[in-house]
């Protein structure tokens, strides 16, 4: 996470030095946020489910 302090306060240390080094570290960024987003809809996808469940078990 060197590479996100540098862009953060523009050093120019690591990031801006090269193109290619810029687009593989930012891309790595954009990989992992595709796994954040899908643990969230999962866990979402609980709380729904749970909140559901207990509805049903009222009405019953």
């Amino acid at each position: 996470m060197v590479w996100n302090a540098d862009i953060m306060l523009e050093a120019g240390i690591i990031s801006r030095v090269h193109p290619i080094i810029d687009w593989f570290l930012y891309g790595v960024d954009l990989i992992e946020i595709i796994s954040i987003v899908n643990v969230g809809m999962i866990m979402f996808s609980l709380v729904k489910k749970r909140r559901a469940d207990k509805k049903q078990a009222k009405t019953s």
